[in-house]
């Protein structure tokens, strides 16, 4: 009976069974196999966005200029590679297999939560210079000067907002416009995180970038919002659309904001880049953050992160119950 109610659910619910595998296996290869950072494709972009951006960037020229040649350095890295890889799926004999792989190389980001715990126990133990270091490989601004507190700000404000980049991003894209779609969001952010937009130096030359960002990627940094206030509470869910909703915020500033409102802390304020100290909303709802708000912060990621996985693991369960019943 067993075997026969597997066969017919193989035959009928298969490629629907298989999409959910395709999106929970990276998860856990993600956790339990990380890839070295050296071996990261996108991290090659970014490497790549550097060095390209180094020749054709000069800020003594007009705004127009710059902002010009960030357009058409974009479009240089994103569309040849881009379209190679999309191409690339489309011819594999096996693009399930290909598809997991993309995904398992776009959430690799999700080793900031390993990361958080690592600059904690540096600041515990009173060790600032390695704590600075791991921030850095996270993070757009200068870290080489920060305070203890400057540290505790920066890593929870990236590990509050890299998972809706990453995550939530990847999930959505995926599961409605398929695996393409998703490399391409993930190649954008990369690149935003490598011409930073707050860095005076790329402010003209990442405009482009960064309202395309603003734009595509409002839905899955909502739904990050949402598995946020969840994990807070289930009062946080009427209360933080009104604390985070601020029209001179950018997205991942909102999200800062909404998080130092559930921790009782303060984030943001001024940044350097490049030695620049540039101005920045402070959001205070609290004390100055430290290491322990660093564990705390990294609760709440992992609760909405549980919540997003729980979720795709049960609609596949419950569709196999509903089978089961059905034929019996």
């Amino acid at each position: 009976m067993l075997a026969s109610f597997v066969d017919k659910l193989v035959s009928q619910d298969g490629q629907l069974l298989q999409y959910f595998a395709t999106v929970l296996l990276p998860l856990v290869a993600v956790k339990y196999l990380p890839l070295p950072a050296p071996l990261q494709p996108l991290r090659w972009l970014g490497e790549l966005a550097k060095s390209l951006a180094a020749k054709v960037l000069h800020t003594e020229r007009a705004s127009s200029q710059q902002a010009l040649a960030g357009v058409l350095s974009l479009l240089l890295l994103v569309l040849p590679f881009w379209v190679i890889s999309s191409l690339l799926l489309y011819l594999a004999e096996y693009p399930w297999f290909f598809e997991m792989l993309l995904l398992y190389l776009c959430l690799q980001d999700l080793h900031i939560l390993r990361a958080a715990g690592d600059i904690t126990t540096a600041l515990q133990n009173g060790d600032k210079s390695s704590a600075r270091s791991l921030l850095s490989d996270w993070v757009a601004r200068d870290t080489a000067e920060l305070s203890e507190t400057g540290i505790a700000k920066a890593t929870i404000e990236a590990l509050v907002t890299v998972p809706g980049y990453r995550l939530l991003a990847s999930l959505t894209t995926y599961l409605l416009f398929g695996a393409p779609v998703t490399l391409l969001f993930a190649m954008l952010w990369q690149l935003q995180q490598i011409w930073w937009p707050q860095n005076p130096r790329y402010h003209y030359f990442s405009r482009a970038l960064s309202w395309s960002n603003q734009l595509l990627f409002w839905v899955p940094l909502l739904l990050w919002r949402f598995s946020l206030s969840l994990s807070g509470g289930i009062n946080w869910l009427f209360t933080t659309h009104k604390i985070s909703h601020h029209q001179d915020l950018r997205s991942y500033q909102q999200l800062c904001a909404m998080v130092a409102a559930m921790l009782h802390i303060e984030l943001g304020g001024p940044q350097k880049y490049n030695g620049v100290k540039v101005s920045s909303s402070k959001l205070t709802y609290g004390n100055l953050p430290t290491a322990t708000d660093i564990r705390r912060a990294t609760v709440l990621v992992k609760a909405a992160i549980a919540f997003w996985i729980i979720l795709l693991t049960a609609i596949p369960v419950i569709w196999i119950g509903l089978r089961w019943f059905h034929t019996h």
